[in-house]
């Protein structure tokens, strides 16, 4: 599946960019807007969200040990420790649900 732009003829793809930039100029501020509620958008559709973790060795090994102590995957365990510390946090929860997820 070919993105959109691709099959923009080459002076079509120009007349395009050429709109957006006057759009940006004449209008500072409104695309930062609208790329933000566009992203929050799409976080508060997505399911899931991925990060990728840099961890020293130790922490590394540690994190395997514990999930299959815990009988449980890496991810399963790490999810299990937000949980415990949302329960310790409910008025930080709490304020999180009103602002962000209304």
């Amino acid at each position: 599946m070919e993105s959109e732009h691709m099959e923009l003829t080459p002076e079509a793809r120009k007349k395009k960019a050429e709109y957006l930039r006057e759009w940006r100029a004449k209008n500072p501020g409104k695309q930062r807007e609208y790329d933000q509620r566009k992203w929050e958008k799409k976080a508060m559709e997505s399911k899931d969200y991925r990060i990728n973790l840099k961890l020293p060795k130790i922490c590394k090994h540690y994190l395997r040990e514990m999930s299959w102590r815990n009988r449980t995957s890496v991810t399963g365990y790490i999810l299990n420790l937000i949980r415990e510390d949302m329960d310790k946090n409910k008025k930080i929860v709490e304020e999180l649900i009103e602002s962000k997820y209304e």
